[in-house]
């Protein structure tokens, strides 16, 4: 299960966030901007689970980072940072649709700041979506269901983009070969039905996730790109800056424990 996803701290360090060989989260991040890594450090889990899907990274109105990610158990599970650049949350764990979570969750953030985690159910196929019922603060108790295009199954993991004027779209491919959205008909409330957005000349391959992206350094804005095997990519904000460089990859024990973080510990 490959994947792995960048976002950037209030300070615009980089950190970076894995799945390892022991399905516990890991994490790299800048010792300081531009420059400098820290070593590998894991999150763990939350119990005996084993992380299924790559996590899914959003940057609050607060300018803390937020991971969302599917595990064994089919549920989605959540930690952050309680301080910008600062130490992380113990895991929580949100369930999930009544089937469980088919692939990755995708997160947006609506205009008014609350954060929206979208999943595709096991089973179903249908996309369902949990939104929190305050900026920064508590969770809607039922996960919201969307359905399906008629006679088309989700066969993809979402993703999810706020247009300029904050609405949100969400995009997945469908068991037809097609691309199918969703967007808010205004900011904060409100869906349209199912529309289809086309496809390549040769199709969408189903186990391709779409990616939805603000590109900035003169590339078109919003623009949607297929991906294989979900890679995630981002762009540094100094886009001279095209250096790749080797970050090496997590260190499991020997004895197959996973190192989970003391109190105030900075991961």
């Amino acid at each position: 299960m490959p994947g792995q996803v960048v976002a950037s701290g209030a300070d615009n360090r980089l950190e970076v966030f894995v799945v390892g060989g022991d399905g516990g989260l890991w994490h790299i991040w800048q010792t300081l901007p531009n420059n400098g890594w820290s070593n590998w450090v894991s999150h763990g889990t939350p119990g005996n689970l084993l992380f299924t899907s790559p996590p899914a990274v959003i940057r609050n109105r607060e300018r803390r980072l937020e991971l969302f990610i599917a595990g064994s158990d089919g549920h989605i599970s959540h930690i952050w940072q309680p301080t910008p650049n600062g130490a992380w949350s113990n895991w929580w764990v949100h369930d999930g649709p009544p089937n469980g979570v088919q692939g990755a969750p995708a997160v947006g953030i609506n205009q008014d700041g609350r954060l929206e985690v979208f999943v595709v159910e096991r089973g179903s196929h249908w996309l369902y979506s949990q939104p929190q019922t305050a900026p920064s603060n508590g969770w809607a108790p039922n996960w919201f269901n969307f359905g399906a295009p008629p006679n088309v199954r989700l066969a993809s993991s979402p993703a999810v983009g706020a247009n300029a004027d904050g609405r949100l779209e969400v995009f997945v491919v469908g068991s037809d070969g097609l691309l199918w959205k969703k967007d808010q008909t205004a900011p904060n409330n409100g869906w349209s039905d199912w529309l289809p957005h086309g496809a390549p000349s040769n199709g969408v391959r189903w186990n391709n996730s779409p990616v939805v992206t603000i590109i900035q350094c003169g590339w078109p804005s919003g623009a949607v790109y297929g991906r294989n095997r979900s890679p995630a990519l981002a762009r540094m904000a100094d886009c001279a800056q095209q250096r790749l460089v080797a970050l090496g990859k997590p260190r499991v024990p020997s004895s197959g424990a996973l190192r989970i973080r003391r109190a105030g510990a900075r991961f």
